[in-house]
């Protein structure tokens, strides 16, 4: 089902999914090749994008997220590492939908974490349902780490950045 859904999100700032299926019980999802690099590369204060560039790229998977929302689909990992930019086409785009899920769709075990915990929402890191807001909170920290070179919550273990997102303005 949410292979089926994730076929269904066409957008240009959306890794597209050719074909979705299961190969010895293991599901899969095959997806467009994408030229570009990842963002990671510009959380790094010395290497840091312009506020405008940056913007521009924030509105971009924005307009991603805004259109998977409205197909039902949440991404859960938004992320450095999950947003392709490719300059050479002035092309952004939102990838890996691995651990995405229909907004309706169920929690198949009870307590499960999907998904990178310093762009989690503290509602998820709480044990709530995953949501269109969730997909923005971690925007806002992917936007934050672009702008200043570092996440607003960091810590050496997850227990302790568990208890950052939680309590810490």
């Amino acid at each position: 089902r949410e292979a089926a859904a994730l076929q269904r999100l066409h957008h240009p700032g959306i890794v597209q999914v050719h074909r979705a299926g299961d190969a010895g019980g293991r599901p899969f999802l095959l997806m467009e090749l994408l030229p570009g690099r990842d963002l990671t590369r510009y959380t790094q204060p010395a290497r840091l994008l312009p506020e405008p560039v940056v913007l521009r790229i924030a509105g971009r998977v924005a307009a991603a997220l805004a259109h998977a929302h409205g197909q039902g689909v949440v991404h859960r990992d938004l992320k450095p590492a999950n947003v392709v930019v490719d300059w050479a086409s002035d092309r952004v785009v939102l990838a890996d939908f691995g651990v995405a899920a229909l907004a309706d769709a169920e929690r198949t075990r009870t307590g499960l974490v999907l998904g990178s915990p310093a762009y989690m929402a503290p509602e998820l890191l709480a044990g709530a349902p995953a949501d269109a807001r969730s997909d923005v909170y971690a925007l806002g920290v992917l936007l934050f780490e672009l702008l200043t070179g570092a996440r607003p919550f960091d810590a050496p273990t997850l227990g302790e950045l568990l208890r950052q997102v939680a309590g810490a303005p």
